[in-house]
């Protein structure tokens, strides 16, 4: 795959041309995965030649693939985008690969995968069920112990202490840091 079919790709599942000269924050971070598909696909390429398919420089290229690793983890919806690019570059690269398979390897070819898929679908199952039973221990506590009152004890604890409780919460100050200053020593 080249950069070019890389950019159509993008900008086809964006809907619009992500070398263009703007700074819209969709057509930002668009560009930013690009340049991460293109740095994780397309091997060997400096970021110069990635920079330069969108009329950008190197260092543009640099502080994109910094700036997206933070978007990834924290916004969904770039993350959801850049998965989807992800897919169909995916698919178009293993179309590549399959279009020179003979039946019998193919047949083996998609065994295969279907065998590792399963095997990962297994492995995230087991950390589901693990992450959720390890994170409800005091919830299942709190709620058994919710069950066994009536109605009006809960209103009554609603009011004289979760209120409180939460409004605490709300308004408690941090204590201030002073940092420690190494070296200077008072006589």
């Amino acid at each position: 795959m080249k950069l070019e079919r890389l950019k159509e790709i993008v900008d086809t599942t964006v809907g619009y041309d992500i070398a263009t000269k703007n700074r819209v924050r969709e057509i930002v971070y668009s560009r930013y995965i690009f340049f991460k598909i293109a740095r994780e696909q397309l091997k060997g390429l400096t970021t110069d030649v990635i920079g330069t398919a969108l009329n950008r420089d190197h260092s543009t290229v640099i502080h994109g693939l910094n700036k997206i690793e933070h978007e990834l983890k924290y916004n969904k919806t770039i993350n959801n985008l850049y998965t989807a690019i992800k897919n169909k570059v995916n698919a178009e690269l293993h179309n590549d690969d399959v279009a020179d398979l003979t039946d019998i390897q193919y047949d083996d070819f998609i065994t295969s995968l279907k065998e590792g898929y399963e095997k990962q679908i297994m492995e995230l199952k087991y950390q589901i069920k693990a992450l959720s039973q390890e994170a409800t221990k005091p919830q299942n506590r709190l709620l058994e112990d919710i069950k066994n009152l009536n109605d009006n004890d809960i209103l009554e604890f609603r009011e004289t202490r979760l209120k409180p409780y939460l409004n605490m919460l709300k308004t408690r100050v941090k204590p201030k840091r002073i940092p420690q200053v190494i070296g200077a020593r008072l006589r």
